[in-house]
């Protein structure tokens, strides 16, 4: 915040906020903006804020999904439960990496799938042993089914 004086209460001139907005598939740019305005407009801020996206060198990734029936989908999903016993549920992932490139741009069905661990994409990074072990099982599997001519 700028303005006002630090230990009091006193409404600032100005305040800056930085939103971190996820996006659904079929969501825009314009309609994240424009529901932020509409935010702005019934709490009474109408023509007093100003929402922009923050410059990045490269562009903006679009959500995708891929349907829970798809045959990817369902493939790794039985291969999961016969390699540990357990069902394997859907759920979106909210991040942004290469495979938004593949399904988005290149229409390429993606999904998201690995073992479980500790400080990802950091120092130290980890996955559990019998987990990374049971994903190569899974992903064999997945893989030879795929390529099997079964879809």
């Amino acid at each position: 915040m700028e303005g006002g004086n630090p230990g009091t209460l006193v409404v600032p001139e100005k305040c800056h906020l930085f939103v971190d907005r996820y996006v659904v598939p079929g969501e825009t740019d314009e309609i994240c903006i424009a529901q932020i305005m509409e935010a702005a407009e019934q709490l009474g801020l109408s023509g007093k804020v100003d929402v922009r996206l923050k410059p990045r060198k490269s562009s903006y990734m679009q959500s995708f999904a891929v349907e829970e029936d798809h045959p990817l989908v369902k493939i790794l999903q039985e291969e999961f439960y016969s390699v540990t016993g357990k069902d394997l549920p859907c759920a979106y992932d909210a991040s942004v990496c290469d495979s938004n490139i593949l399904a988005v741009s290149l229409g390429i069905p993606v999904v998201t799938f690995g073992p479980s661990g500790g400080n990802m994409h950091g120092d130290n990074e980890y996955g559990y042993a019998w987990q990374v072990k049971n994903c190569g099982e899974v992903y064999r599997r997945t893989v030879a089914r795929l390529l099997s001519g079964e879809v």
